[in-house]
């Protein structure tokens, strides 16, 4: 049986939607990561990076949403830094930006700022 090389309208939906809703759990985060609880989002976003790898490889990825995944990059790289994920972070935030339009939006230049701060360290 040969493989099976394009994705069914419905396994792209489900990627998408899952990207989405993990880029909405991002954003949430990064907003809670100045604040008293930032111990507990970093262990939140601890237990799901591997979600948050998924939906990056997908959005990220050929006939992936470029906008979702610049949004997710570019709001995950406050956990990444705190976290000393500064190589996975950084090939992340190229990816993304790279992938992305280059239009000036607030996502992207989240994903610049976030590439030059791992950069500097």
């Amino acid at each position: 049986m040969g493989e099976r090389v394009d994705e069914s309208e419905d396994e792209i939906e489900i990627k998408r939607r899952h990207a989405a809703f993990f880029v909405g759990i991002a954003e949430e985060a990064e907003r809670e990561l100045n604040g008293p609880d930032q111990t507990l989002w970093l262990a939140f976003l601890e237990t799901d990076h591997d979600n948050f790898r998924a939906a990056l490889s997908w959005s990220l990825g050929e006939g992936g949403d470029a906008g979702l995944g610049v949004r997710l990059a570019g709001a995950l790289w406050p956990f990444w830094f705190a976290r000393g994920y500064l190589s996975e972070g950084r090939r992340w935030l190229e990816r993304a930006i790279t992938r992305s339009a280059p239009a000036a939006t607030p996502a992207r230049a989240k994903a610049l700022n976030g590439a030059g701060s791992i950069a500097t360290f």
